[in-house]
């Protein structure tokens, strides 16, 4: 597994990831990308095993009419059967999980959380809303949400404290779940 975190407000979007990915036990690099730039306009995380999300993105990116202009939702859709037809194709689906953030069909910030285990969970934050989303192993114990809302106490939120303390949330997550490590990389998305 992996971690990939998702900070959101009505005008913005941070997601944060680790480096490490391993297979079959065995790290393959410190320096895996683990979300992309679909569009201008959405970004994608994912989590699990990454050789076969890496196939779905692909997939995506391949077989879906006009993905360089969808919005963040109709994405989500689009994965979602991508691993609809994944598990009518195969006997064991490896488990996977992806966290799509950005401009959705009503011109909103939006995060969708979906994989092979779950259904699609839409995320929009209301006028003074902050949400937090993570996909992360079981082996982490250490509540997104919950850790985010003590760090940031103060009714004033800004850019500086929300990525410190993302990148605090997942230097302390690597110390307890060999699956993450501190190679952190963040991404942005406007409205």
């Amino acid at each position: 597994m992996s971690i990939v975190v998702n900070v959101l407000t009505p005008s913005c979007s941070w997601v944060a990831f680790d480096g490490r990915a391993q297979c079959e036990g065995k790290i393959t690099t410190e320096f895996q990308r683990k979300a992309i730039m679909v569009n201008k306009n959405v970004c994608l995380g994912y989590t699990g095993t990454l050789e076969f999300a890496q196939q779905v993105i692909q997939n995506l990116e391949k077989h879906t009419v006009g993905v360089s202009e969808m919005k963040s939702d109709t994405i989500a859709y689009a994965i979602k059967k991508l691993l609809s037809i994944a598990t009518d194709q195969l006997s064991d689906i490896p488990i996977v999980n992806f966290l799509i953030t950005g401009i959705n069909s009503s011109n909103k910030l939006a995060t969708y959380t979906l994989g092979t285990k779950f259904s699609i969970h839409e995320h929009i934050p209301s006028e003074h809303q902050c949400l937090c989303t993570a996909l992360y192993s079981a082996q982490n114990n250490l509540d997104f949400p919950s850790y985010m809302r003590q760090k940031m106490r103060s009714g004033f939120i800004t850019e500086d404290m929300i990525t410190t303390a993302i990148r605090n949330y997942i230097i302390a997550v690597s110390q307890i779940d060999t699956s993450v490590n501190t190679n952190i990389t963040f991404m942005k998305i406007t409205l």
